[in-house]
């Protein structure tokens, strides 16, 4: 029934009926999975601006790696101009395996997690951990890892609770190592 009456709308050009039409093909709600149905109305609404949309099919073609990371990039880039913290992190992971690109993906962590990703805050974390991208910072890494571990980010409470345990960045306490290391 609301795959009927978001087709009748994203034919009239309603950008959210486009998105939420994409998402049922994309899931198989009310249809059968069709990949290929779901980018076109994904499309449709990213080309109107919608953000989640651009979002969505810059994730389908991120997920078929080599052949279709351009076309990510360039959907994921126009998401994140919008401020979609999806998109951001995805930039940063993105940006990540390029060669070049590590500045690049610790730009994009920082602007998902400045918004309150928490995955982007536990990447940022380990880049300021490593010094990967950024420079290497224990107190930043601990800063982003606390932001990222309580969203119950669970690779953040554990990082955190090494850092607790070694007092790197925090000051060296066990009881709060042994709590992070539990709820990890």
């Amino acid at each position: 029934q609301a795959l009927h009456w978001y087709l009748k709308a994203a034919e009239q050009g309603y950008s959210l009926a486009q998105y939420n039409l994409g998402r049922m093909y994309l899931n198989g709600e009310g249809s059968s999975v069709d990949i290929e149905k779901a980018i076109h109305w994904f499309q449709e609404a990213a080309e109107q601006g919608h953000d989640y949309a651009q979002f969505s099919i810059g994730k389908i073609f991120f997920a078929r790696n080599g052949e279709g990371l351009e076309q990510a990039l360039f959907w994921f880039q126009k998401a994140a101009r919008q401020g979609n913290d999806l998109a951001q992190n995805h930039l940063g992971k993105l940006f990540e395996t390029k060669k070049d690109g590590i500045e690049e993906a610790a730009y994009w962590y920082r602007k998902a997690a400045e918004q309150g990703n928490r995955q982007a805050s536990q990447s940022l974390g380990r880049m300021y951990f490593v010094g990967k991208g950024v420079p290497k910072n224990f107190e930043e890494a601990a800063k982003w890892y606390k932001k990222s571990a309580n969203q119950r980010n669970t690779s953040a409470q554990y990082n955190l609770g090494t850092m607790y345990d070694k007092g790197q960045g925090v000051p060296q306490n066990y009881v709060i190592a042994y709590m992070f290391y539990n709820l990890a």
